[in-house]
């Protein structure tokens, strides 16, 4: 015992002594870098539609484009990096990406974030795109006419050879898929060849060497680049807005097939839609197919035999859908076009029918009070109808009679109706694929 307690007083004495000489484990501490100079003190304008540019005020931003990444608020707990146009040591201009929802903007230089000077919140309001319901009251032939071609030029003197599918962009102009090409229409007419070629074919390029096979929908991805349902390829396409690059993100030959990029296979897909998440949708005859970030290709919902079953996707049937898109609640909403119904698939993945009685539904527009407006090219259809929140249907225009005159609403006439779209100021745009126009609806 008494041994024990000279060993404890011995250390301690030790210990003791040399703390007094002074002798210590040096402390290190970690290097945490929370700035790299950067000053973030201004934002204009604090309210900005997608597809607008805001501009960010500040100190020691990077030169290079890539360095400086603008962070938005989206639905979900994500965020959305704007694409950055310009960049100098204190100015950067970004565009509002489609997802972006209302609230603090993050900006980071080089991978760091950037202070917020004193007093400024660094708050940005999205306004959305969706256009008002507007009071419409007549029928015009916008651009294109009878006559097939791939001319460019303002208004009827343009030509097309088939108005497969519509995108509006925040400009209020369109994109129109034309044949083996992309046309691009502006807010006064004029129609441009945007990307691909007569001749068609299926490869990768730049805009304008690159090809398609009677492209027909096409959706907007979370960075604004535009997806392509190359329906005459079997595979889905991309075309980067900022490079102009045009890459295939799946599909090969014809078939069904699941799979990685081009081993995976596509029987007839003829629209997309883009979820919250950048998910891809693709309708694919009966089926609905999924295309994940990495180019997975799976089947979502549909048996691949036409039918009309709801319920969960898993056991879900459907017969030639024409049409995908999601509403703003985050549905899936589906032209299930022989079934002549209205599907919506839940984020739960449960597949409802929200209307029925259409004449071949072939597209969905929403404005902003989320009336649905759809063109009915079934052969007891040639009308676009209006489709409320609580599912009644009416007659927005069309006599029911095919032909092409245009006119007041309900007598003015169309032939076989298979696009629509909705540009911001709330002007609807109908496409004729076989009557080679794009008529207006204001």
């Amino acid at each position: 015992m008494k041994k024990n307690l000279f060993t404890a007083l011995f250390g301690l004495a030790v210990f003791m002594s040399c703390k007094q000489t002074g002798v210590e484990e040096p402390v290190i501490s970690p290097t945490i870098i929370t700035s790299n100079g950067s000053t973030f003190s201004a934002l204009s304008p604090t309210n900005a539609k997608a597809g607008e540019m805001l501009t960010l005020t500040g100190t020691n931003f990077s030169t290079v484009l890539t360095e400086n990444e603008v962070l938005f608020k989206t639905a979900t707990s994500a965020t959305i990096a704007g694409l950055v146009k310009t960049a100098n040591a204190t100015t950067i201009t970004v565009e509002v990406p489609s997802t972006a929802t209302s609230g603090i903007i993050i900006l980071k230089v080089k991978g760091v974030t950037a202070n917020l000077a004193s007093g400024f919140t660094a708050d940005f309001t999205f306004n959305s795109n969706t256009p008002a319901s507007t009071n419409y009251t007549q029928v015009i032939t916008f651009v294109g006419g009878t006559t097939t071609g791939i001319a460019n030029g303002t208004g009827t003197a343009a030509t097309f050879y088939q108005c497969n599918g519509l995108l509006a962009d925040a400009s209020g102009g369109f994109y129109v898929s034309d044949m083996q090409t992309i046309r691009k229409v502006n807010a006064s007419g004029e129609v441009t060849t945007y990307a691909g070629k007569l001749g068609g074919g299926n490869a990768n390029g730049t805009l304008l060497t690159s090809e398609f096979e009677s492209p027909t929908g096409m959706a907007f991805d979370l960075q604004g680049n535009i997806i392509v349902a190359d329906l005459g390829n079997r595979r889905i396409r991309k075309i980067n807005v900022t490079s102009g690059a045009v890459t295939t993100v799946a599909g090969s030959t014809s078939g069904f097939a699941e799979g990685v990029g081009s081993a995976a296979k596509f029987e007839n897909p003829n629209s997309v839609a883009v979820d919250a998440a950048g998910n891809i949708f693709v309708a694919d005859r009966h089926r609905i197919r999924k295309i994940t970030a990495d180019g997975t290709v799976s089947t979502y919902a549909g048996s691949g035999t036409a039918g009309d079953v709801i319920g969960a996707v898993a056991s879900s049937q459907f017969n030639q859908i024409s049409y995908l898109t999601f509403d703003s609640e985050g549905n899936l909403v589906v032209c299930d076009a022989s079934n002549g119904k209205i599907k919506k698939i839940s984020p739960a993945g449960i597949v409802t029918t929200f209307a029925s009685g259409l004449s071949g539904p072939s597209g969905i527009a929403f404005d902003q009070a989320k009336n649905m407006y759809v063109p009915e090219a079934g052969f007891l259809g040639f009308r676009v109808k209006k489709i409320s929140t609580t599912g009644t249907i009416s007659v927005l225009a069309g006599s029911g009679t095919p032909g092409g005159a245009d006119g007041a609403l309900l007598s003015a006439q169309f032939y076989f109706p298979n696009a629509i779209a909705i540009s911001p100021s709330g002007t609807i745009y109908v496409a004729e694929g076989t009557y080679y126009r794009i008529r207006k609806i204001y």
